[in-house]
């Protein structure tokens, strides 16, 4: 009979005390120190449930098929079946899931699902997930390719989103941040991690898409409870930052009104005006000149 304690650590990708799926580590359920061998006496704990069993804050028993593990603290016991899970890349039931088309299909798939584990099934909800967030990049990709075969002139984006069945102004938007962050080599981890369309729709309405995606990025590590609304607003704040540092007014010749306007601009603006006298000198009017400080 194979013994249920063993575990090979390329093989299983769970915790078997609380189910986690990250910083795993291979325990030996019987401590080396007292006679367990490395052959038969290996399972997988996060690196958290691993400090709790070797300070001897849990304990891992096995009833039949059923692994029980304890908390010595609480007492609170906790069974869950030792069932491996194999990381072989996107499940079956992934592929499965990508072609239901009816009702009846996803009954179907429903019943599936009461033959799954809570870890697995928690696996392909992740998976699935990653892949519906993911697939709007792959149609970004589609919508560049086709703005780069079609010789539409002006009308690319209007024959484009007619071919697909979408707007112009998706065709516009998802072309544009493909071609500006996607497709870019140094903004390809901040591609892995950040899935959202919202983030990249913020980044590609700067002047600077490419640091603004990865800034997002790095700011969602340092804190994953980041949001799209914060880099909005830091996006805004930093392009409220005027780098006006000095107006030139330019006057064909010297009169009152040219040096009023001046003065105003200078009392407006809050930045020093300076008043240049040429010949043939371009007229600005100080709308202009306000709106273009803006």
């Amino acid at each position: 009979m194979t013994n249920p304690y063993k575990v090979l650590r390329s093989e299983y990708v769970y915790c078997v005390a609380c189910g986690s799926t990250t910083n795993l580590e291979a325990h030996h359920v019987k401590f080396r120190s007292r006679g367990g061998k490395e052959e038969d006496n290996l399972v997988m704990l996060c690196r958290a449930c691993h400090k709790k069993r070797h300070d001897e804050l849990i304990d891992i028993s096995l009833d039949g098929d059923t692994l029980v593990v304890t908390d010595k603290v609480t007492g609170e016991i906790k069974r869950r079946p030792l069932v491996p899970q194999v990381n072989t890349g996107p499940s079956e039931l992934v592929n499965e899931a990508r072609v239901i088309q009816t009702w009846a299909d996803l009954m179907l798939y429903s019943e599936r699902l009461r033959e799954e584990t809570d870890e697995s099934l928690k696996t392909l909800y992740d998976e699935i997930r990653t892949l519906k967030h993911r697939l709007w990049m792959v149609q970004a990709a589609i919508i560049n390719e086709m703005q780069a075969r079609a010789s539409y002139g002006d009308g690319v984006a209007a024959h484009v989103a007619q071919a697909l069945g979408c707007s112009e102004r998706t065709v516009q938007s998802r072309g544009q941040i493909y071609r500006e962050i996607i497709s870019k080599p140094e903004c390809s981890q901040a591609c892995e991690r950040l899935l959202g369309e919202s983030w990249y729709k913020e980044a590609v309405s700067t002047d600077d898409p490419v640091h603004w995606i990865n800034y997002a990025d790095e700011r969602k590590i340092e804190n994953p409870r980041y949001t799209v609304a914060q880099f909005r607003e830091e996006i805004r704040g930093k392009g409220d930052e005027s780098s006006l540092k000095k107006v030139v007014l330019y006057c064909e010749r010297q009169n009152r009104v040219d040096m009023r306007l001046a003065e105003n601009l200078e009392r407006k603006l809050g930045v020093p005006v300076v008043v240049v006298f040429e010949q043939m000198a371009s007229q600005v009017s100080e709308s202009t000149l306000v709106s273009v400080s803006r």
